[in-house]
C-alpha cells in the first residue's frame, strides 16, 4: 500500500494491487471497506459539483492538480487538493476525496506500462464531462477501443 492522500474526514486514498498492476487506486472511508472507484463514480461527483458551483470552477481546480501531477506522489498536490476543495463549501470534504482519487488515477496512468497518453486520458474524460457536457458514461468510455493517435488528436485539439 502506498498512500496518495488522507482527507480531513479521514478517508484514505492509496495505491494497491489491481487486476493488472500495483497502480490501482483505492478509497477507504472510515468504517467502510476499501474499494477501487470507477471513472464514472468520480466523473458523476464532478458533474454534480459543477452544477452546484460552475463547470469552469471545477475544471480550473482540476487543472491546478493536473499541472503538478507526474509519476510520483507529490506533497504539493495534497496541499493544492485541500486548498481547492475548500472553495466548494459544504461539498469540501467530498471534493477533497474525489480530487485525490482522480489525482491518484493520473499518477497511475503516468506509471502504466506502454501508456502513451498518460495522464491526458483522465484530463480528456473530465474535460468532456465538465466543458463539453458529455454524459458521464459516454466520457468514461469514449477512449475505449480507440487508437492512441485518435485520442491524442482529441487532446491536442483541446490544448492538452
Amino acid at each position: 500500500m502506498s498512500t496518495i492522500h488522507i482527507s480531513k474526514a479521514g478517508a484514505k486514498i492509496y495505491f494497491g494491487r489491481g487486476k493488472f498492476d500495483d497502480w490501482c487506486v483505492f478509497l477507504e472511508r472510515p468504517s467502510a471497506k476499501a474499494y477501487a472507484p470507477l471513472d464514472t463514480e468520480y466523473f458523476t461527483f464532478f458533474a454534480e459539483l459543477a452544477q452546484a458551483s460552475s463547470p469552469k470552477a471545477v475544471y480550473t481546480s482540476f487543472q491546478k492538480i493536473y499541472a503538478v501531477t507526474n509519476a510520483i506522489v507529490n506533497p504539493t498536490a495534497s496541499k493544492i487538493i485541500v486548498a481547492e476543495s475548500e472553495e466548494y463549501g459544504g461539498a469540501a470534504n467530498e471534493a477533497e476525496i474525489w480530487f485525490a482519487v482522480i489525482y491518484g488515477g493520473m499518477i497511475a496512468e503516468e506509471n502504466k506500462a506502454n501508456a502513451i497518453l498518460k495522464k491526458r486520458v483522465k484530463h480528456l474524460g473530465l474535460y468532456q464531462v465538465l466543458i463539453q457536457n458529455l454524459p458521464v458514461k459516454d466520457a468514461a468510455n469514449w477512449s475505449r477501443g480507440r487508437k492512441w493517435r485518435e485520442i491524442d488528436a482529441e487532446c491536442r485539439r483541446f490544448g492538452f
